[in-house]
């Protein structure tokens, strides 16, 4: 018995992996417009971590927890929370 029939676990990667990787680009958008500045590639990789922390209900509060908490509550369309939603 296999969870996932129709797909190998290469796909099931890649698939999580593009939705994971357009999260985090949408919420550093969001970040950028919120901030009006540009966040280098460091400053990315810190905002993924934030994000997976606060998806993991970590609770740690780091610079950019506000606007990732900002961008989950305002996704006006709820595709951020209903991604999330649909992994678990």
């Amino acid at each position: 018995m296999t969870l996932f029939p129709d797909k190998d676990i290469d796909e099931l990667y890649s698939d999580l992996k593009l939705k994971s990787d357009s999260l985090i680009d949408n919420v550093v958008s969001f970040i950028e417009i919120k901030t009006t500045t540009s966040c280098t590639e460091q400053e990315q990789e810190k905002i993924a971590q934030e994000l997976y922390s606060f998806l993991l209900d970590e609770s740690t509060i780091g610079k950019y927890t506000p606007y990732i908490s900002s961008f989950i509550m305002n996704s006006t369309d709820n595709y951020a929370i209903n991604e999330i939603n649909k992994e678990h």
